[in-house]
């Protein structure tokens, strides 16, 4: 799978080359009833935000709220225009702005298969319980060779999930 190169210079344009860029989301759609198992608070991107040289780049559609905004404000991250994936470009430049950054860190949604289509380095915090297509007590996905699990060890502690993942990104800078 790979969107149109022509696609992907445009977001290239628009994102630039500075930083060590990682293509973020944090929540699922909420008529999903397994929602609250699988999406996580935007404030557990708070280490990985601290780390130097890190640009954290929204792919979350993002409901407007003031919780939200002022999270978005605090952690510094980059949100992407209002009309990004809009009608019939669902998902079209997802796929492209996840060809122009470093690695993607999102919530078991779709775009997390869409990483993985793409062969984007991808890191999945999962719930302690986790949809059985993540297996169980492993950290790698068989179907997705790009994705690299990391697990509540304590129902809820996601703080624990994202330290992990902070640690992993330091070691690729």
């Amino acid at each position: 799978l790979a969107p149109l190169e022509s696609r992907i210079n445009k977001w290239k344009k628009y994102i630039g080359n500075d930083g060590f860029k990682i293509a973020i989301c944090w929540q699922g759609s909420k008529n999903y009833e397994e929602d609250n198992n699988r999406s996580f608070a935007l404030d557990f991107f708070s280490h990985i935000s601290k780390i130097d040289g890190v640009r954290l780049i929204s792919l979350q559609k993002i409901v407007k709220d003031k919780n939200t905004d002022d999270a978005i404000k605090k952690l510094n991250i980059e949100v992407l225009p209002e009309d990004f994936d809009e009608m019939d470009n669902s998902f079209l430049d997802s796929a492209c702005v996840m060809n122009c950054v470093d690695c993607a860190i999102t919530s078991d949604t779709s775009l997390t298969h869409l990483a993985g289509a793409l062969g984007v380095k991808t890191y999945l915090p999962l719930s302690y319980h986790a949809d059985w297509r993540w297996l169980l007590n492993v950290n790698y996905s068989p179907w997705n060779k790009n994705h690299k699990i990391f697990r509540q060890q304590l129902r809820g502690d996601w703080d624990g999930v994202f330290k992990e993942i902070k640690k992993e990104i330091t070691k690729l800078i």
